[in-house]
């Protein structure tokens, strides 16, 4: 394999209502008590940042797997079913009596959304689901885990280390929250580090963006990755900063916007060793996936992606630290 994506695998549903019930100034969705509230349409979809990132790496042409841990129901089968239509290996996959991830999407009139989310067997991931003689990749790309699950990430990072395997780490907030510290066995050996301002505050304290990226880059990673959203992304490879701004398109949902960018971003360090043909590639996989509902359905093939990226060039910037 060239990559294994080590993660989380749910099945989302998608709920979105015509009225919304949106607050802007207090950022929080509105529901009333014994209130009924009409939906427009659901959708089904499967997602977790592991699924979603192995998809990614395999229709931009790179040879992927998935190592996560799923129940013994019929949403690990409609997993399972995907990733093989989608030319994903499967075979390091483990089980557990405990339901697979089950995820709740509220969209309030497509504005923003609320995930209600049951980890289930993703909870499960340990150690022992680790079979080092058969983890046979160049890279791991490591989305985000929590408790013992995230134990067992830091026995994957100490074998990457002694093998010669480079770690693409894409934490959440629920990690970053932890600090530093918590994350140091792991940071220490991260070729490619990805994650949100807010997250890289959490870890680093409130300073500048290029200050974040320096000062995430002095914990262990060889380039360091910060994004905003639809504004200015940042990257930084100890010697030179790299920015740019992501197209303006048309949302109609945003989740899994950050694994698409994640995974494009280190497919195209796998292929090329260019951080600006990274951002670019990663910028034209995030920004069609949020035209689309469903965190997979508009993940771009390798010859789609360097169409849109001739069609909708993004000028990046450099600057000399």
């Amino acid at each position: 394999m060239d990559i294994l994506s080590v993660g989380s695998a749910t099945v989302d549903v998608f709920v979105h209502t015509k009225e919304s019930h949106f607050n802007p100034k207090s950022r929080k969705i509105k529901l009333d008590i014994g209130s009924k509230v009409l939906v427009d349409h659901i959708f089904h979809a499967t997602g977790g940042g592991g699924t979603n990132t192995a998809v990614a790496f395999s229709r931009l042409g790179l040879k992927a797997g998935f190592l996560g841990k799923l129940g013994k129901d019929e949403a690990a089968r409609m997993i399972i079913d995907e990733m093989k239509e989608e030319r994903v290996n499967t075979s390091l996959v483990s089980r557990s009596d405990v339901q697979t991830g089950y995820s709740v999407i509220l969209d309030a009139a497509k504005e923003d959304h609320v995930i209600l989310c049951f980890k289930g067997a993703n909870d499960e991931f340990k150690a022992t689901d680790i079979h080092e003689s058969r983890m046979k990749a160049g890279w791991f790309y490591i989305a985000t885990m929590m408790g013992d699950a995230y134990k067992a990430i830091e026995k994957l990072v100490e074998y990457a280390a002694a093998n010669e395997v480079k770690v693409a780490f894409n934490p959440s907030t629920y990690l970053a929250s932890k600090g530093p510290k918590y994350l140091e066995k792991v940071l220490r050996h991260v070729t490619v580090l990805v994650l949100n301002q807010d997250e890289a505050r959490l870890i680093i304290g409130k300073k500048k963006v290029k200050e974040l990226a320096v000062k995430l880059r002095e914990l262990g990673p060889k380039i360091v990755v910060i994004t905003d959203g639809p504004g200015e992304i940042v990257a930084y490879n100890g010697t030179i900063f790299y920015s740019a701004k992501p197209n303006k398109v048309k949302i109609v949902e945003t989740t899994g916007s950050g694994d698409a960018f994640a995974s494009g971003f280190v497919a195209g360090i796998i292929k090329t060793e260019d951080v600006e043909f990274a951002l670019q590639l990663g910028m034209a996989n995030a920004e069609n996936v949020i035209q689309a509902l469903g965190a997979k359905n508009n993940l771009l093939r390798l010859g789609q992606a360097l169409k849109y990226m001739r069609k909708h060039r993004v000028s990046v910037k450099k600057s000399v630290k």
